[in-house]
């Protein structure tokens, strides 16, 4: 019983006896723990100094980064670090490790990392490392283009890929969720040459909030599911969801993004932007604030080189924050014909007919979003190219031409202009096609003689 163990009380006070086939296996380490926390897989981290004694030092958070956590995580015999933070475990209570430890990621133990740097006795309060691992995986997704994509597979005593049967958005995002990914954005469900066996997940059952391994059946079906989530970043404080403070959710914890000792440029933002489905970067600007906070410190080299930004994350503390501007900001207007002789309504804009030496107007519209800018209206055939202005009213332009000609058949487009965050912005609305025909005195005749 767990919580017998956690008040103190030896192994043996905890004991019933009762039948199960359910066997526990147990990584122990020798070398690192994590104290004050919640359970073996959370708490201050303490690293043995040497295994011929007793003590035990805390790690500083400055030299502790993403691979390293990973190292410790997997030396206990635990899942993915999911925050990594100081001060969450209480003060330092043991001497400070002296030196940086410089893993890659791969190692089995943490000391088996490099370390490096000049002796240290203490380190700011606050800032020792505080480590929280996920559970031991029973999660995944696999043969995606990153860990946030993938077939979906979960492990209740093997690794089996799960039943891609009856599976909605809504169950996808309790998976998204444990694997600290961001929203689900699409479930699709594949076909195998043959039957196999899989998890079954009762969905009913994910819904009411019980944990997947809680809802498993095992079948056998040529049916599997394939998962993408989002990449958890977003742009926060700005006017649109597409431009603002850039903040990347990593370990569990939402912080701004830094570009500290690493220049960032469109190149970069473009990442960010491609994750937010928001177009290209415009803009990469960094902002001073009045003292360091928590920030995600995020490598231009890394990102250059097709990692994604939480591959390339490492915590630390900065007052340099940035803000990012992508293009995709504006929705697409509306564009809409009338005439003075024949009403044509929006849906049928794809053949606009009109009359020869009749008026007709070109309309463009847009949902409000930002106040102000302008409407041009283009117009292409294969003779010519023209191109009219109108300042936005009300958030719509109508450019009115008295009287129809062979010389206005072709094609017309609305473009809306607006400036914002300082840069220049627009969005078109589709292609409509004017076709010029007959004569408008013909028409009238032709409608008094009916009347």
């Amino acid at each position: 019983m767990p919580d017998c163990v956690q008040s103190g009380s030896a192994l043996r006070e905890c004991v019933t006896s009762y039948s199960s086939k359910s066997i526990l296996n147990l990584i122990c380490s020798d070398s690192v723990r994590l104290v004050n926390g919640t359970s073996l897989c959370s708490g201050r981290l303490e690293v043995k100094t040497n295994p011929s004694n007793q003590w035990w030092s805390s790690v500083c958070e400055a030299d502790f980064d993403q691979q390293d956590a990973e190292v410790v995580c997997r030396e206990l015999g635990c899942g993915a670090p999911s925050v990594l933070q100081g001060a969450l475990y209480g003060d330092v209570e043991a001497s400070m490790w002296t030196k940086e430890f410089q893993c890659g990621g791969t190692e089995s133990a943490l000391l088996n990392c490099r370390s490096s740097g000049s002796d240290r006795n203490t380190c700011s309060p606050g800032r020792a490392v505080g480590l929280t691992c996920s559970e031991p995986d029973d999660v995944r997704l696999v043969g995606g283009d990153s860990r946030c994509a993938g077939t979906l597979e979960l492990k209740q005593g093997d690794w089996r890929p799960v039943e891609g049967y009856i599976w909605t958005l809504k169950e996808a995002a309790a998976v998204c969720r444990d694997l600290d990914c961001g929203s689900a954005v699409s479930v699709e469900e594949r076909k195998e040459s043959s039957d196999r066996s899989v998890w079954r997940i009762r969905s009913g059952c994910v819904q009411s909030g019980s944990a997947l391994r809680e809802c498993v059946t095992s079948v056998s079906s040529n049916s599997i599911i394939n998962l993408t989530c989002s990449e958890p970043v977003r742009l926060v404080g700005g006017d649109s969801r597409c431009a603002g403070t850039l903040e990347l959710k990593h370990q569990g914890d939402w912080r701004p993004v830094s570009d500290r000792y690493s220049d960032w440029t469109l190149k970069e933002a473009a990442a960010a932007c491609r994750d937010l489905d928001c177009g290209s970067a415009v803009s990469v600007e960094q902002r001073k604030e009045s003292s360091d906070r928590s920030v995600w410190r995020i490598s231009s080299y890394c990102v250059q080189s097709g990692s994604t930004l939480r591959e390339c994350a490492t915590s630390d503390y900065s007052d340099s924050i940035l803000n990012l501007t992508c293009s995709d900001l504006l929705l697409q207007p509306n564009i809409s014909g009338s005439s003075s002789v024949d009403r044509v309504s929006e849906a049928q804009q794809q053949g606009f007919h009109v009359l020869r030496d009749s008026t007709f107007t070109i309309s463009c519209s847009v949902q409000p979003q930002y106040p102000g800018g302008s409407f041009h209206l283009t117009f292409t055939s294969s003779t010519s190219a023209l191109n009219y202005t109108q300042p936005a009213v009300n958030h719509s332009a109508h450019f009115l031409f008295p009287a129809a000609e062979p010389a206005h058949q072709g094609s017309y487009r609305c473009v809306y202009h607006v400036y914002v965050f300082s840069h220049d912005f627009f969005s078109e609305s589709r292609l409509i096609s004017l076709t010029v025909a007959g004569k408008l005195t013909v028409y009238m005749q032709v409608w008094k003689m009916w009347k």
